[in-house]
């Protein structure tokens, strides 16, 4: 079967139907031709491919690449089939969280030996050294920012409980409410809401299904 997109980018699903069961296995992001590819995947993938017959749905299509990361990484999260998820369906072969990058991405022991024999001995220029520092030095404040106890966030808890906020503070939260930044977000999660259930739908569900709330029995969610 092959998939004729309409718009540039989409998002699409792996699964394995077993028993009337619908178990997704591989959330993927890409164009026509990532979609219609079989041959190039992960070892993962193809060992599941030895014992069963992997079926592929397109979930969601846009012209907007950051949106088709943002729904890969919820569908990936929503299906489980991130390999280190604990709740992870039987098929999960997702070796990434999604999105634009390696995020949740775990090399294995030979992968970080290979990489160091790679790097070890290599002499970095002037600019890469401040740049590494650079990135070093804000890693280093997210990392040990300071954390505050739980009597100092109930300490301040109580002393804004039943506080008034001033006509000021209404106007200021009145022009973020209605910012073009926040409408965005919240079109963006309508959007994700609206392609899970279209997938939902082409895989047997009824729109309006708590499918894509984690309630069904199918292991789907």
């Amino acid at each position: 079967m092959k998939f004729i997109l309409t718009k540039k980018f989409c998002v699409y699903v792996d699964f394995i139907e077993n028993n009337n069961e619908f178990i997704a296995g591989y959330v993927g992001k890409g164009k026509q031709g990532r979609v219609n590819d079989f041959k190039k995947r992960s070892n993962h993938w193809k060992q599941i491919a030895k014992n069963h017959d992997w079926k592929r749905v397109v979930g969601f299509e846009t012209d907007d690449e950051n949106e088709a990361f943002e729904v890969e990484k919820v569908l990936i999260r929503e299906l489980r089939t991130f390999i280190h998820n604990e709740e992870r369906t039987r098929y999960a072969c997702n070796h990434t969280l999604g999105g634009d990058g390696t995020s949740g991405w775990k090399p294995t022991k030979e992968t970080c030996v290979k990489i160091g024999n790679g790097n070890r001995g290599k002499v970095h220029t002037k600019e890469h050294n401040i740049l590494i520092g650079k990135n070093h030095g804000r890693n280093y404040k997210v990392k040990n920012k300071r954390k505050q106890s739980p009597e100092t966030i109930e300490k301040r808890n109580v002393k804004l409980r039943g506080q008034k906020r001033t006509e000021e503070q209404r106007k200021r939260m009145k022009e973020i409410a209605n910012s073009d930044q926040t409408k965005q977000k919240h079109s963006r999660s309508f959007k994700t809401v609206r392609a899970l259930m279209r997938l939902a739908k082409r895989l047997g569900f009824t729109p309006g299904s708590k499918w894509h709330k984690g309630n069904v029995s199918c292991e789907i969610s």
